[in-house]
């Protein structure tokens, strides 16, 4: 009876874990630090974690009065300046993942996030508005600083980080990342205690959503960059129920592919008009070699104007591919009145998946689709 209690509390407090540690926010502060080691270090809590992300806690005053009796409970800290001086953030994060370690579990997603310390984030789940402490609202600006501090932990432990994560709030953190070198080159590197098989999930968080939309970029030591789910499209995919963060999305693509040499590229569930897609990859035609394309949705770059084939025409005449595999291709042309489309799926014209080898075959092919594509329209 014993054996199967235990066994009940075991399959219990794993299915917990799995849904409640599986994604943790932290702040380089004592408190929250303390949590971070606590769920870690427990048997099995710690093997349950999938993502880190942390921030390092800042202060601004607020700009309206805030009652802080309808907090539901207590505010977190600002770092000290103490504990930052004595490494002690540092010092914790190496214990974290030294415990993560002792568990085997080395697939975790280590990186930063710039969240605003809400309900959803933190390790802290409080009811009402931002976490306030003496009069401020609790914040992070530190991004460079905690990819700093995070690296130090990975060196330090030599927990090999094969997946980063990078949670934005808005685009005005990510200008601020941008500008900075050290995490500019730190975020898409594969260099020093970063692995060269690399996965990177960037999420942009609208507001307090509770579920970001997301960019997953993998990066391999075989020239190979993988981009799923972005949506590279215009304005006009809002209309038709798409989320879009198209200026964020060109922009951090343009960072990876700047500090990426590829030449095999997969693009998987995402939407391309011509316009971006000669935007984002233009300084890299000449590299890429190698193309597969799954569950992908082309437009004109003008809604309701133009070629709808003309990212197809755009792979024909300015990419010197050498294979190319297509799997669920959707061409959509804009209706007059921009609210609503009429598609055409290439899986009409050719069905399932296709790969074409060789140069020649690939310009064949999509001379062919171009062709069937234009008289289907």
């Amino acid at each position: 009876m014993r054996l199967v209690c235990r066994e009940f509390c075991n399959s219990s407090t794993k299915a917990f874990g799995q849904v409640y540690f599986a994604d943790l926010h932290v702040l380089l502060i004592e408190p929250s630090l303390d949590i971070l080691v606590e769920i870690t270090a427990h048997p099995i809590y710690g093997r349950c974690v999938k993502t880190i992300v942390c921030g390092t806690a800042r202060t601004i005053k607020l700009v309206m009065e805030y009652d802080e009796e309808e907090e539901e409970g207590a505010p977190i800290p600002t770092l000290s300046p103490e504990f930052e001086r004595s490494e002690g953030h540092i010092a914790k994060l190496v214990t974290a993942l030294n415990n993560l370690k002792h568990h085997g579990n080395l697939e975790v997603a280590l990186g930063i996030h710039s969240d605003e310390a809400w309900t959803k984030g933190n390790g802290f789940r409080l009811l009402g508005g931002p976490i306030t402490y003496d009069g401020y609202v609790v914040k992070d600006f530190d991004a460079s600083g905690t990819l700093g501090s995070l690296l130090e932990a990975t060196s330090a432990t030599m927990f090999p980080i094969n997946k980063k994560c990078f949670r934005f709030l808005e685009d005005l953190e990510l200008d601020r990342i941008i500008k900075n070198d050290t995490i500019f080159s730190s975020m898409f590197s594969a260099a020093g205690t970063f692995n060269t098989n690399t996965s990177i999930r960037l999420d942009f968080v609208q507001g307090s959503s509770s579920e970001p939309s997301s960019i997953m970029i993998g990066i391999s030591d075989s020239n190979q960059l993988d981009l799923t789910n972005i949506l590279l499209a215009g304005e006009i995919w809002a209309f038709l129920g798409s989320p879009y963060w198209t200026s964020s999305y060109i922009r951090v693509l343009k960072l990876a592919l700047d500090l990426t040499k590829f030449e095999h590229l997969t693009l998987t569930d995402m939407a391309i008009s011509t316009s971006v897609f000669q935007t984002v990859f233009t300084d890299s035609e000449g590299s890429i070699k190698h193309l597969k394309l799954t569950n992908v949705i082309t437009s004109e770059s003008v809604p309701g104007q133009g070629d709808p084939t003309e990212v197809l025409c755009y792979l024909k005449d300015q990419l010197q591919l050498e294979s190319l595999t297509l799997n669920k291709i959707e061409i959509t042309k804009q209706m007059d009145n921009g609210l609503q489309s009429t598609n055409i799926s290439i899986d009409h014209l050719i069905k399932g998946t296709k790969v074409f080898d060789g140069h020649t075959e690939v310009q064949e092919a999509l001379e062919i689709l171009i062709s069937r594509a234009n008289s289907w329209f």
